[in-house]
């Protein structure tokens, strides 16, 4: 049986659109994305709402020409707050969601997250391992669930012989894995806080359950990232997620450098300085939860 599905579009306009579906309304959820004829284009919408009538009779109405999601790809919490967005700021919804979006999600690219190979520790090697291979055992002992090529040949420069040869004696183990920002493999040492310090990151953490605002004023060079750092290990360690804006784009690989040598982490940017596929994965990550720490501006 055919339904009616409210439909946000990316245009100029303070309003949805209601179109006609061939699929049943189990097959629809709010949050999907749909392929729509609007005017003589071709447009992709986020659904909003499964409707039993529409203000508009149905001869009128123009059927969904493709249904891009199997189920919602939004969470709803993202849709309860792209809509408060629209309403707070008075914007049309469908350019808040588009907003909302990396442009190969707007464009229809699908929400499945890239992987790679990853190597993993399968048993101890019968023989003595050469140099090469024995360090990269070494980094696979400390991380039971493996590391990627990329995060192998970051710490110790070419490795794909000595992968090669570990995986013919059967000593590591290859298996497809999301692809994870690279880790950091040897952290800093924590820096300890001093006394005003410690009160900055004990205020902020004391109001963690509830919506508060904070400023830390300093002077450059006067510890603030380091009082940053420590909140975001707080909530990391409770496996929480956070997101850090930083005032200027050219401050990113400075901050992301930071942090990723002082918490063990999943950090991601997500701004303009980075291509729209890392974008994409960035975006997908955090909405998995697999994203610690996401960095914006």
């Amino acid at each position: 049986m055919s339904c009616i599905v409210e439909i946000a579009l990316a245009c100029p306009l303070r309003q949805t659109f209601d179109y006609l579906s061939d699929e049943p309304v189990e097959h629809w959820q709010p949050g999907m994305r749909a392929v729509i004829p609007f005017g003589s284009r071709q447009l992709i919408g986020i659904v909003i709402a499964i409707k039993p009538i529409s203000e508009i009779s149905t001869g009128k109405l123009k059927k969904i020409e493709q249904q891009i999601d199997k189920q919602s790809f939004l969470p709803a919490e993202i849709m309860q707050l792209v809509q408060w967005v629209s309403r707070y700021y008075h914007h049309p919804i469908g350019e808040c969601f588009q907003a909302a979006l990396p442009k190969k999600l707007r464009l229809g690219d699908s929400d499945e997250m890239q992987t790679e190979t990853y190597w993993a520790l399968q048993q101890i090697p019968a023989n003595k391992p050469g140099k090469k291979q024995q360090q990269i055992l070494d980094l696979l002992e400390d991380y039971p669930e493996g590391l990627s090529e990329k995060a192998l040949r970051v710490q110790l420069g070419n490795v794909k012989s000595s992968l090669s040869a570990l995986a013919q004696q059967n000593v590591i183990t290859a298996r497809q894995h999301v692809a994870l920002p690279v880790p950091c493999l040897e952290l800093q040492q924590t820096v300890s806080l001093n006394n005003e310090q410690k009160q900055s990151v004990e205020k902020v953490i004391a109001e963690k359950e509830q919506f508060s605002s904070f400023l830390l004023q300093g002077i450059t060079g006067s510890g603030k990232t380091e009082v940053y750092i420590e909140i975001c290990r707080e909530f990391v360690e409770k496996q929480q997620q956070v997101l850090v804006l930083i005032p200027e784009i050219g401050l990113t690989t400075q901050f992301v450098e930071r942090f990723r040598h002082s918490l063990a982490a999943n950090i991601v940017v997500i701004n303009s300085s980075v291509s729209d596929a890392d974008r994409k994965q960035a975006w997908l990550l955090a909405r998995s939860g697999k994203a610690d720490i996401i960095i914006g501006t």
